[in-house]
């Protein structure tokens, strides 16, 4: 029966539409937490670049006879 055919096809497409905004709330949460670790990454990244800076400069200068 048609009535049947177009119900069937309705709670299919319903499905697929459920089923693909999960997917794409999944895929958010993801990229959040990509974006939270890059974040922390880079500011982990920066610290050390100043880090080695700082402690570079101290060598440099507890050095005798060298100079940059």
């Amino acid at each position: 029966m048609e009535v049947d055919r177009l119900a069937a096809q309705a709670r299919t497409v319903f499905g697929d539409l459920r089923r693909l905004e999960l997917q794409r709330e999944i895929s958010q949460q993801e990229v959040l937490r990509a974006e939270a670790d890059v974040a922390r990454v880079t500011g982990a990244q920066h610290r050390a670049a100043a880090r080695l800076q700082a402690v570079e400069a101290t060598r440099v200068a507890q050095t005798p006879g060298v100079s940059e």
